[in-house]
């Protein structure tokens, strides 16, 4: 069924639960090239910004929207809060 030792993470469950049944899919090996060349094209293709019409611009642009220079952007700290942290000294 498989060539390779990471062959087996392109079945799908429903494939290797029929194959564990003793019921093999005769053409497993082309499913799984058919796979590994999809993985291969998505690995260096972006997918597209959006599905279906494009969205609708607004009056109020998020800060993605936003167009800075290099300059600017280095100086922005950028990110999430993990944690609001505890205070337990205070330096003079």
């Amino acid at each position: 069924m498989v060539e390779g030792v990471d062959d087996i993470f392109y079945p799908h469950l429903r494939e290797i639960q029929r194959i564990s049944d003793d019921n093999p899919i005769e053409n497993m090996k082309a499913i799984i090239a058919d796979r590994k060349a999809q993985r291969d094209y998505w690995k260096n293709n972006l997918p597209p910004n959006y599905v279906g019409a494009p969205p609708v611009k607004s009056d109020f642009p998020s800060p993605a929207d936003k167009k800075e220079s290099q300059a600017e952007q280095s100086k922005v700290l950028r990110g999430l809060a993990a944690s609001k942290g505890i205070l337990t000294e205070r330096r003079h």
